[in-house]
């Protein structure tokens, strides 16, 4: 990602050098020209202002239908990812704001700010969209790993190994950094989306920035002249409408109102999503704890079964009944700890996504082979810590 912002920049240091450096060979200098005005005439043709794919082209509401479609539904997809990984609400509700108001503001845009002027309305769509893709690109991993740069050690290259025994930051650096590292073919290619969108929009919002010079610059000293003006209706350039671009027929205009709807119920539909997660409530066994859309039960990646807090001693009935209060299938870190007569249940084969167990401070009674730690149920285990000073084995089935 950061290779293609990297050309872009390349591309417009280039553009200015070129322009104060002298030609030495003229005759390179005369291909180089000549192949630079091919590209440039190609270019304009396709993405320059008045080209197919331009501001100004006749198939603009098209294109912008279609990237925002694609755009939105990554971006949605990414707000999920937020709610099962991140459990910082402030950074999540930002996020979300900023996608609802993306939904919703084709309405505003097309219906009450800028119903009258399609140039103001082909200037804010691609504005819109470049804020949500710079943020979704950008300002997400930016700022998850900003809150770890004080935490790192650079003569270590990496982070203390006394962190990674805290359960909660070991739990919270785990999810967390899947936000900022690419962990599937999906994820880069909604990165890759991203940033070709950002790209893209800046590319069109810097074509329709123009420096108005001022008026001292422009004045000219003249002696006045009598001139007759014929009295016709004088006529102006072409104006830029919606019937002279891309939506010349009551259809278009149809179809572009329902795909605006589209839009806000999609944005109502995300804002509901996210008010029905935030109203699970929370648990004392959940450390950490998230709030992904669309789940019946409390989610949460640190699960701290606390006998002594709890008030239990560790028999089967009693873990069974605190982790049914809550979605086991989200759970990254288990932990068991103050338990006189800790009993592990069946249930514990459908922590799917666990990566690591603790045991700390207790007895375990019995721990069957029915509830066995396997490579079916917990594919991603990698740590067990038992008996990290006092637990004790009396029976293993």
């Amino acid at each position: 990602m950061a290779a293609l912002h990297g050309i872009c920049i390349l591309l417009m240091v280039g553009g200015v050098s070129s322009k104060t450096t002298p030609d030495i060979n003229d005759k390179v200098a005369t291909g180089v020209l000549s192949a630079k005005l091919r590209t440039e005439r190609m270019y304009s043709k396709v993405w320059g202002r008045q080209g197919v794919l331009g501001l100004n082209g006749g198939h603009f509401h098209a294109i912008l239908v279609t990237r925002e479609l694609v755009e939105t539904a990554l971006q949605t997809q990414q707000a999920y990812r937020m709610s099962w990984y991140l459990p910082r609400w402030l950074l999540n509700r930002f996020y979300l704001c900023l996608l609802v108001l993306n939904c919703w503001s084709s309405v505003f845009i097309y219906s009450l700010l800028f119903k009258k002027n399609e140039a103001r309305r082909r200037f804010a769509c691609p504005l819109c969209d470049c804020i949500l893709d710079l943020v979704s690109c950008v300002g997400i991993p930016f700022i998850v790993v900003l809150s770890y740069i004080d935490q790192f050690n650079a003569d270590m290259a990496g982070f203390e190994m006394e962190r990674w025994y805290s359960e909660s930051w070991a739990a919270r650096i785990l999810n967390e950094s899947q936000m900022v590292l690419v962990t599937s073919w999906s994820d880069l290619m909604s990165r890759t989306v991203f940033s070709l969108g950002l790209i893209s929009t800046t590319t069109s919002l810097k074509k329709l920035l123009r420096l108005v010079p001022s008026g001292r610059d422009t004045r000219i000293n003249c002696a006045p002249v009598n001139i007759k003006v014929p009295d016709k209706p004088t006529t102006k350039g072409p104006a830029l409408n919606s019937g002279s671009f891309g939506l010349r027929s009551r259809s278009s205009q149809l179809v572009l109102h329902l795909v605006h709807l589209l839009f806000a119920a999609w944005g109502v539909l995300v804002l509901g999503l996210h008010i029905q997660a935030s109203l699970q409530p929370e648990l004392p066994q959940c450390t950490l704890q998230v709030h992904p859309w669309a789940v019946s039960e409390p989610a949460c990646y640190l699960a701290v079964l606390d006998c002594y807090r709890l008030g239990i001693s560790g028999k089967m009935n009693e873990v069974e009944a605190k982790w049914s209060e809550f979605d086991r299938s989200s759970v990254v870190t288990l932990v068991m700890r103050h338990c006189a007569s800790l009993e592990v249940p069946d249930m514990i084969t459908e922590f799917h996504r666990v990566s690591g167990i603790r045991v700390y401070n207790s007895t375990i009674d019995n721990w069957g082979v029915s509830a066995a730690i396997t490579n079916t149920n917990h594919p991603d285990f990698a740590t067990q810590i038992c008996a990290a000073y006092r637990s004790i084995w009396t029976q293993l089935g």
